[in-house]
């Protein structure tokens, strides 16, 4: 086992993460909600159940934006001329983001009701 190979496998994942959060606006807008939520979360005394459901949900809405990010950057490098397998391929990405966001605020809405509303 090669542990340079290791060593320079997380520098680029944190290079990853670098590019992510400096250049794409949307991975900040998740941190900030994140943040908020883990906040609340702390505030109202979730159970324990309750918080993994919630950090999980978090991880997945990363990892999806993750994704999407990744989907887009490959699309734009193979051209930057208008192919509709191309548009289809962004469109399903973004939409994935967006059915991770909705039912993102669903999970939290019925996780945080009974905190808040009892």
């Amino acid at each position: 086992m090669n542990i340079h190979y290791h060593f320079r496998s997380f520098r680029e994942a944190f290079a990853g993460l670098k590019h992510a959060f400096s250049e794409h606006p949307n991975f900040r807008i998740h941190l900030m909600f994140s943040l908020l939520v883990i906040f609340l979360a702390w505030y109202y005394k979730i159970s324990r159940f309750d918080t993994l459901i919630l950090v999980l949900t978090i991880i997945i809405g990363f990892a999806v934006e993750f994704l999407n990010t990744a989907v887009e950057s490959v699309c734009n490098l193979v051209t930057i001329e208008f192919r509709k397998d191309i548009k289809i391929a962004k469109d399903v990405a973004a939409a994935m983001m967006l059915v991770t966001a909705l039912g993102s605020i669903i999970i939290g809405v019925l996780v945080f009701y009974p905190y808040i509303f009892r």
